[in-house]
């Protein structure tokens, strides 16, 4: 089980459609089981659709959980996309 990860959305347009399935693309390459979670909402980050409508907007702090033999690398591509996003 590892420990949700924080991080703040830089990008000016925060979760927009396009973001938001670049996201869940980069998740579905991961067996992990991934959420993200913002303002007491968690969500499945290999779900579009779940991804967009936690409305998160720039500047917003996320969190990003995954569990499973692939955690970590799945944490760390996703935490690297929105770096460099």
């Amino acid at each position: 089980m590892s420990t949700p990860i924080s991080i703040k959305l830089t990008r000016k347009e925060g979760l927009d459609p396009h973001f938001s399935a670049l996201l869940c693309m980069e998740a579905l390459k991961f067996k992990a089981n991934i959420t993200f979670s913002y303002q007491g909402r968690k969500v499945n980050a290999k779900i579009l659709t779940d991804v967009m409508s936690i409305g998160a907007e720039h500047g917003s702090l996320i969190q990003i959980h995954a569990e499973g033999d692939d955690a970590g690398p799945a944490l760390d591509a996703l935490i690297a996309l929105i770096q460099n996003s």
